[in-house]
């Protein structure tokens, strides 16, 4: 059994918030420290699929850089726990290193 942390953007864009997150990820006994990212402008931006000014605004206050997305795989690396992505995040998935994870059947 492989055990998910959803820490998705509950770290609110805070960098520290998401590295403590990640330690009780651990601490709690899951396998994988799974976070969200996404593309705000894509999904709600202007041209985005779903355009919506509020959530555009609030999503780029909780949206991690690549630089930080980095810096969160070093610290899962340092816990001992899986960091993790949606597969389908092409993006975000040279973060990683890799796009199979037990997480997500791969």
């Amino acid at each position: 059994m492989i055990i998910i942390a959803e820490i998705g953007i509950n770290h609110n864009g805070n960098l520290n918030l998401a590295h403590e997150l990640i330690r009780q990820a651990k601490l709690s006994g899951a396998d994988i420290a799974k976070f969200q990212f996404y593309d705000p402008a894509k999904i709600f931006g202007p041209t985005g699929s779903h355009p919506n000014p509020e959530a555009y605004r609030h999503a780029l206050t909780v949206q991690l850089s690549f630089e930080q997305a980095k810096q969160l795989k070093r610290w899962c690396d340092e816990e001992g726990i899986e960091g993790g992505e949606p597969a389908a995040n092409v993006t975000w998935a040279t973060v990683y290193g890799h796009r199979s994870s037990p997480a997500w059947g791969g």
